[in-house]
């Protein structure tokens, strides 16, 4: 999800405005039974018409919409950062590893060489 300001589904074509043109009937004929043609389809797009159908004022949709583009930012960017942290505490073991692997080698060929030439 990188646009922050579509929330629709990207399978339709319908935009933001033509929704609400469509909730306050505005709409033209052709537009409303494309909308209703998508909301036949998409069960997500027909439950957001219905919920935002709700609401009376376009400013409350439009509050409620900077509202849940807020709270999906302080939900998904703490975890990401978690994610990536946790991530490099891996690789600190992973080199650890990599670098006991080689000093077991060293050891081991410095053991064969010098036992192995009596």
């Amino acid at each position: 999800m990188s646009d922050w300001k579509n929330i629709l589904p990207s399978t339709g074509s319908i935009t933001e405005e033509q929704l609400m043109q469509y909730l306050a009937g505005n709409a033209s004929e052709e537009l409303r039974f494309e909308i209703e043609k998508q909301m036949s389809e998409s069960p997500f797009l027909d439950d957001a018409v219905e919920g935002l159908q709700q609401y009376k004022n376009p400013a409350a949709i439009s509050a409620l919409q900077l509202q849940l583009r807020q709270q999906l930012k302080q939900t998904l960017n703490p975890k990401a950062k978690r994610n990536k942290r946790r991530i490099f505490k891996d690789q600190y073991w992973l080199i650890y590893a990599v670098f006991g692997v080689l000093i077991l080698c060293v050891i081991g060929y410095l053991i064969i060489h010098f036992y192995g030439r009596k």
